[in-house]
């Protein structure tokens, strides 16, 4: 970076990585060397395609010749109108990764507890508990058909996977593709997410309008601008 420039960066949520504080920090000891260098760093509150998604607002808004802070403010747009739902086959990973307690998942798996996940306020929240994974994915359904009518329609959607591909495209087909009336991408998680959850499929997707409960403060809480 140099004197002039100006950057905009969107990271995952720091809730879950230390990411944002270190980008943070870097970018304010940049500027201290650099005069005039400009940047606008959010913290996305959520990570895969629902931290792509408002990145994605932010891209169009630079090509559209918007300031440095109406880009960011674009992004931030985008975080309110996401949501990142899922649904893993077993508790055992997140068990592992401290998620939940090891009674917890025993209990879980032996009743064939599964639970919907979503990701709120930075962090991992449960959006529904049911019985088994099929029951799981049609709350997921559920929870899309109320989204597209509470936010105004669908802006982007994609189907999320960890493990096997198959059936995230045999889901897609079968049961998104008629809902939203298109061929939707199907798109493997990052691995560095898979790893906490285990396999799973899920729904990331962006209304044209803010949903609730997916920033329950002030979103300018997450925007930090120089």
């Amino acid at each position: 970076a140099c004197a002039g420039d100006s950057g905009l960066g969107v990271f995952i949520s720091s809730g879950m990585s230390g990411t944002f504080d270190n980008v943070v920090r870097c970018a304010r000891a940049v500027a201290a060397r650099h005069a005039g260098f400009r940047y606008a760093l959010v913290d996305s509150t959520s990570n895969s395609a629902d931290e792509g998604m408002p990145l994605c607002d932010g891209i169009d808004a630079i090509v559209a010749g918007a300031t440095l802070e109406q880009c960011a403010q674009e992004v931030l747009r985008g975080i309110k109108s996401t949501r990142f739902i899922f649904a893993p086959e077993s508790l055992d990973f997140l068990r592992a990764g401290g998620r939940i307690g090891g009674a917890a998942a025993l209990l879980g798996n032996l009743i064939h507890l599964t639970p919907v996940l979503t990701v709120r306020d930075t962090l991992t929240q449960t959006l529904a508990k049911v019985r088994t994974v099929r029951k799981a994915y049609a709350a997921m359904v559920d929870r899309l058909k109320k989204d597209m009518e509470e936010g105004g329609g669908l802006k982007r959607i994609v189907v999320h996977y960890i493990g096997p591909r198959e059936p995230a495209i045999k889901w897609a087909r079968e049961v998104i593709d008629p809902i939203v009336g298109k061929i939707v991408d199907v798109v493997p998680v990052s691995p560095c997410v898979g790893v906490h959850v285990g396999p799973a499929l899920a729904l990331c997707y962006e209304c044209n309008n803010y949903l609730s409960q997916k920033i329950t403060g002030d979103v300018q809480a997450y925007l930090c601008v120089h």
